[in-house]
């Protein structure tokens, strides 16, 4: 086992030159790594997305029940819809006592939450409140306004 000086120069120049550069394996692993960083911060963007709008819901629905505890307190009565929340109404004599409008809605009149799913009021029990995400028809994720 006589090695010489220069046998051992040109093994340790072959063992450095292999280090240079990735290997695939490497490459893979990082590429992992990167897309789960990714993945992270798409979820978490979600997540504070559905957080903002279900907030955003709360507070118009929040407005939408004062609006019409001032609809009440100006006019008389409670308001059959909504929409007696946006539309002066037809008798003179409410039109006069009239505040409004008491809640903002879009360009056809109607008030919607942030899923632009219609505010649902039920004059009945003085109950509003919106379908959330999930829209009409579905039987989780209601918000209601704070009474």
């Amino acid at each position: 086992m006589n090695f010489s000086i220069k046998n051992k120069s040109k093994s340790l120049n072959l063992l450095r030159s292999k280090k240079k550069g990735m290997s695939l394996i490497e490459i893979m692993l990082v590429m992992v790594i990167v897309a789960a960083i990714i993945a992270g911060v798409f979820k978490t963007y979600q997540v504070l997305n559905e957080r903002k709008d279900r907030q955003n819901t709360e507070t118009l629905l929040n407005l939408a029940q004062q609006g019409i505890e001032f609809f009440k307190n100006d006019v008389g009565r409670y308001p059959v819809s909504l929409n007696e929340l946006v539309t002066p109404p037809a008798d003179q004599n409410e039109m006069r006592k009239w505040g409004g409008p008491y809640v903002s809605a879009d360009s056809d009149g109607l008030v919607k939450d942030s899923w632009n799913n219609e505010i649902i009021y039920d004059k009945d029990k003085k109950e509003i409140y919106s379908y959330g995400k999930n829209g009409p028809g579905s039987e989780t994720g209601w918000i209601f306004a704070k009474k």
